[in-house]
């Protein structure tokens, strides 16, 4: 979008054996690898054609933290407006460097379901967590920086009992000992790993 180029359209059905459950996207060769492992379906068609490339994965789990996805959107901006009728917005911009509009796709679930644990990992260590039901957010948090990809992952479930309610991001001594003062956990992964930066930690 934005672009003058091929235009490229996701489809999709909803009938069918197996529901999907969840989606990622890869922008390098270490999330291709760690889907993979996963067991994730890779739809090999390049999203991305004049930017980074980017692919979209699929998977179709049958554990706890695993809802069908029923219905599926794509966004040219951020429209706030559609968390409040249930959507999620993945992080990926299918236009990654390619200039145009920023594009987002959107997944709705069979029913809600809430954040009940987060936590941070490099891009190469992922597979354990995916198979364990985590989603990862496909934005490296290292960024335009010489450190390794770093990515946030959380887990979902339908029990609104298990729901985190509060996330903060430290970046000094100040912080941490104030978020820790406050009962906060800390994710150990340090989301500025491998730069010259602060130390910077999910709480």
């Amino acid at each position: 979008k934005g672009l003058r180029g091929i235009r490229i359209y996701i489809w999709y059905k909803t009938d069918g054996p197996k529901p999907i459950t969840r989606i990622q996207f890869s922008f390098n060769d270490d999330m291709k690898m760690v889907l993979i492992s996963a067991n994730y379906n890779q739809i090999t068609k390049n999203l991305n054609p004049g930017g980074n490339q980017v692919f979209l994965w699929y998977f179709t789990g049958s554990t706890e933290y695993d809802v069908p996805i029923v219905d599926l959107d794509v966004s040219t901006d951020d429209d706030a407006k559609k968390f409040k009728d249930g959507w999620e917005r993945h992080a990926c911009d299918l236009n990654q460097k390619a200039g145009g509009n920023w594009v987002y796709l959107w997944v709705k679930r069979e029913k809600p379901m809430y954040v009940c644990d987060v936590t941070a990992t490099f891009a190469k260590d992922g597979s354990d967590y995916f198979k364990n039901g985590y989603i990862q957010v496909d934005e490296d948090t290292n960024r335009g920086t010489k450190g390794p990809c770093i990515f946030i992952m959380y887990r979902k479930s339908t029990s609104p009992g298990r729901t985190i309610k509060d996330l903060q991001v430290s970046t000094n001594d100040d912080d941490r000992t104030k978020y820790k003062n406050a009962g906060y956990k800390q994710v150990t992964t340090n989301l500025n790993q491998g730069t010259t930066g602060n130390l910077v930690f999910l709480w």
